[in-house]
């Protein structure tokens, strides 16, 4: 019994001493990735506005969640495509534990059209600013 009780409190120790020790850093390059496809407008889904994403990995190195943030009050079809279209990435083992930030900037400029037309730019180490046509109905 008294056993249980020291393994009881070492853990709770143990833990409350981690939780102190180790702030969550955030990554802000894209060394991490290994393989992703920047989200790029389709036939459906154009949108402008700004995302930041924070993916955090597993022990294992594993994407364990996707969060995306947005100006928009509530999450919607943006965050929504946003969030599905990451999940096929993949990403370095050497992370296990991490979270890394990258921000997506999507605009319009130029002429309508049926089809879309972008341009995908790196801004600084995880910044992407994604141009695109308007949809021909906004044109």
């Amino acid at each position: 019994m008294k056993l249980l009780g020291l393994c009881t409190i070492s853990f709770a120790f143990l833990t409350t001493l981690s939780g102190q020790e180790s702030k969550q850093v955030i990554r802000t390059d894209l060394a991490c990735v290994e393989n992703m496809a920047v989200p790029q407008p389709d036939g459906r889904n154009r949108y402008v506005g700004t995302a930041r994403v924070l993916i955090s990995f597993g022990a294992d190195g594993a994407q364990v969640n996707v969060a995306v943030q947005t100006d928009a009050s509530k999450y919607g079809e943006f965050e929504a495509w946003l969030w599905a279209s990451l999940q096929d990435a993949k990403f370095s083992t050497k992370c296990a534990g991490q979270t890394i930030e990258v921000n997506f900037i999507y605009q319009f400029r130029g002429a309508g059209g049926r089809e879309p037309q972008s341009t995908v730019r790196l801004k600084n180490t995880n910044t992407f600013e994604i141009i695109s046509n308007r949809p021909l109905a906004q044109a």
